[in-house]
């Protein structure tokens, strides 16, 4: 069984209020639009103060005068891309898997729940792992003739099904 991580760039363009969904197709081929794999829709900046004007948030807390700073300013990568404009990055996990080809994409949705599909990639993953052991394995019969030895077992339920 394996994880499939997927390391999400949060740059300085996103909102604190910005968000992004993480969906595959299980395995099948198509892309499950409807059910995300995020179990809701992951903040880009979730430890930065709502962008608000002045005297709507708290006086002097996070950004003061209508938050001119960016959001997460000096944090993550700052200054090793584009100047003033920090980005970091978020990771998801999804799975896990055993035996497939999977693909994923994730997309991004403001707060009203406008989503962003133009810039998605299709990313597509050949997960090759063991699946866990099959149980109540047992030989059930040897013919002494052929030499031919047969087994019962009961499937891993990962591949039941």
């Amino acid at each position: 069984m394996q994880m499939i991580q997927f390391a999400v760039v949060r740059e300085a363009r996103f909102r604190s209020v910005d968000g992004f969904h993480v969906c595959g197709d299980h395995g099948k081929g198509t892309i499950d639009w409807a059910h995300p794999l995020t179990p809701r829709r992951l903040l880009f900046w979730d430890d930065a103060l709502p962008m608000q004007p002045h005297l709507q948030a708290g006086h002097l807390m996070g950004h003061h005068l209508d938050s001119i700073f960016r959001e997460g300013h000096l944090a993550g990568t700052h200054l090793l891309d584009r100047h003033g404009e920090p980005a970091g990055v978020i990771i998801f996990e999804a799975g896990p898997y055993v035996f497939g080809r999977f693909k994923h994409v994730v997309w991004t949705q403001d707060e009203l729940g406008n989503q962003t599909y133009l810039e998605t990639d299709v990313h597509e993953t050949l997960i090759n792992s063991y699946p866990p052991a099959a149980s109540n394995f047992r030989v059930e019969h040897f013919d002494e003739q052929t030499g031919v030895m047969t087994f019962s077992f009961k499937p891993s339920q990962k591949l039941v099904g």
